[in-house]
């Protein structure tokens, strides 16, 4: 009796073992399986987010002042976050929400994303529509979900004029406010081609200016702490670098009709761009004379025939040199040398000879002046200011 029941609790020993190893090799699998899908997993979750930001530096090419914002915006909320020691998972949160806060932007129109200038009203409404836009893809999005309302509200002040609902205060999630300080920061810091950028101590007294009223002042104190120590690189501008960028820079300061630039482009580069304009020593001013009677005598048409005829041939000139057109029927070359006297008394005879129109030249030395203004060339080319 006694070996049976030793042989039936070794039986039942085996069983259980066996069953054990089983369980054992079950249970592995499940955990290799387990990391295995959650590597799949992370790695979808990586190239999903890679592909995101390959889309945002889509997005930033299409104009030359965003490119690079997000990425120093992200640096400058860390910055600011480390100091308020916020969470890391909050961190994270902020970080992602910098890198994406400007995605909206991809239904912005180029007119208006790449104007050179201050937007008027409705530009400015419609690019205010960004951040509905951003909310909006990004809330779609499963992993981006918790990012969605941060993003939503990075253009919302502490005293509620801000955008897209006016929030107010604590209604303003606070990673949010981290966010506006960052990207106020980077706009300020950041060469525009209507506008100079500030430097970092320009930029911390304005944000001090405007704690309590645009920002938090709780996180003021946290920004001036650390962006006080910021390095702005020289090259984080808006200004056109490449030919293609001047192109499409200039495409808002052409002349319609003749494609020379328009009196706008002359005034941005007296008043806001010295820097552009001290690579020309000389400006010569032409006038051309009678060309209402030369349109009476032979059409609009061939008026407008003969002014782009006189652009054409003050374009060849050289290629170091911009072509103005003020009004009707006057110019301005901006020149990095002087032509001598016989070819500027001849500039335009073969334009007007056989017609009733004249014209007369005039040169201004832009290197032994003081600055000078656009009603000063005005005047010197005989127009009304």
């Amino acid at each position: 009796m006694s070996t049976e029941l030793s042989e039936s609790y070794s039986h039942i020993w085996n069983m259980v073992g066996s069953i054990f190893v089983i369980w054992l090799l079950g249970l592995a699998a499940i955990i290799y399986g387990y990391k295995k899908a959650s590597s799949a997993l992370a790695r979808r979750l990586r190239n999903y987010e890679e592909s995101i930001y390959n889309l945002v530096d889509i997005i930033e090419k299409r104009d030359s002042y965003t490119a690079g914002h997000t990425q120093r915006v992200a640096k400058y909320a860390s910055l600011i976050a480390n100091h308020l020691k916020v969470s890391q998972f909050n961190k994270d949160l902020l970080y992602r929400a910098s890198m994406l806060h400007d995605i909206g932007k991809i239904s912005t129109p180029d007119s208006i994303l790449l104007k050179p200038g201050k937007l008027n009203e409705l530009e400015y409404k419609i690019i205010k529509n960004h951040v509905t836009t951003s909310y909006e893809i990004l809330s779609k999005v499963s992993i981006y979900k918790d990012i969605a309302e941060i993003v939503r509200h990075h253009h919302e002040y502490y005293d509620g004029s801000g955008y897209p609902q006016a929030l107010k205060g604590d209604q303003i999630p606070f990673l949010s406010q981290i966010l506006t300080v960052a990207d106020g920061f980077d706009a300020m810091t950041t060469d525009r081609i209507y506008k100079a950028r500030k430097t970092v101590s320009e930029t911390i007294a304005e944000i001090s200016q405007l704690s309590g009223h645009q920002f938090n002042p709780v996180i003021v104190k946290s920004a001036i702490v650390v962006l006080s120590k910021v390095n702005i690189d020289d090259k984080v501008a808006q200004l056109p670098e490449s030919d293609l960028q001047h192109e499409r820079f200039s495409y808002f300061y052409k002349d319609n009709l003749t494609h020379a630039y328009n009196k706008k482009y002359l005034e941005l580069l007296l008043t806001k761009q010295p820097h552009e304009l001290a690579k020309y020593k000389y400006a010569l001013l032409i006038k051309v004379h009678n060309f209402t009677q030369y349109n009476a005598q032979n059409s609009w048409e061939k008026g407008d025939e003969k002014l782009q005829e006189i652009v054409s041939t003050l374009q060849a000139i050289g290629k170091n040199q911009l072509v103005f057109r003020l009004f009707g029927d006057d110019f301005i070359l901006l020149l990095n040398n002087r032509i001598n006297s016989s070819q500027k008394d001849n500039i335009l005879r073969n334009e007007v000879q056989g017609t009733c129109l004249l014209y007369s030249t005039c040169y201004v030395n832009l290197k032994n002046r003081k600055p000078i203004s656009i009603k000063e060339l005005e005047s010197l080319v005989g127009t009304k200011a």
